[in-house]
């Protein structure tokens, strides 16, 4: 792990607090964020993209294009790894 990985770490409760301030983790679905990763797989040339967030326990994929998922444990996920 790097200095700027740790740096970021530092206020993880602080982040997860946004993210529920935010009620991002389990919104309805929206169609800007469909719009958007739909977009980001185009110009960047990919079969897929995702916007995902995790709350530390699951991560969370609030939008998709060619990815299949409503959650995963935290453990098993790149997040957990990064």
């Amino acid at each position: 792990m790097n200095d700027e990985n740790r740096t970021i770490r530092r206020d993880e409760s602080g982040r997860q607090a946004v993210l529920t301030d935010y009620r991002m983790l389990d919104a309805p679905d929206a169609a800007a964020f469909d719009d958007l990763v739909s977009l980001a797989a185009e110009l960047c040339y990919t079969a897929s993209a995702a916007i995902v967030f995790d709350d530390g326990k699951r991560q969370w994929i609030r939008a998709s294009h060619n990815l299949e998922s409503d959650g995963h444990a935290y453990a098993t996920t790149l997040c957990a790894r990064a």
